[in-house]
C-alpha cells in the first residue's frame, strides 16, 4: 500500500506505452485508484485469503524489520 495522492503521482509522471492512457489523467487515477481501495475492501470481508500487507513508507523506514515479517510470514527460514 502506498499514500495515493504519492502513488497517482508517481504513475502519472511516467511515460507508459499508448495501452495506459489512464496514467495521462489524474481524475481517471483517482477513479482507478478509488477502486483499487473497493476491491481490496472486498478481499479483506471475505477473510478467506491471508493477506500480508505492507505501508510502503513504513517499508522505506523499515525496510529490514518488514522484509524478516514478510520471509516469517510466507515460511521461509
Amino acid at each position: 500500500m502506498r499514500d495515493p495522492l504519492d502513488s497517482c503521482l508517481s504513475i502519472y509522471s511516467l511515460l507508459f506505452s499508448r495501452a495506459n492512457e489512464y496514467a495521462y489523467d489524474l481524475e481517471n487515477l483517482g477513479y482507478y485508484y478509488l477502486d483499487y481501495k473497493r476491491i481490496m475492501k472486498h478481499w479483506r470481508s471475505i477473510g478467506s485469503i491471508n493477506m500480508f500487507e505492507i505501508q510502503y513508507e513504513e517499508l522505506v523506514r523499515n525496510q529490514e524489520r518488514l522484509s524478516k515479517e514478510l520471509i516469517n510470514y510466507i515460511g521461509l527460514e
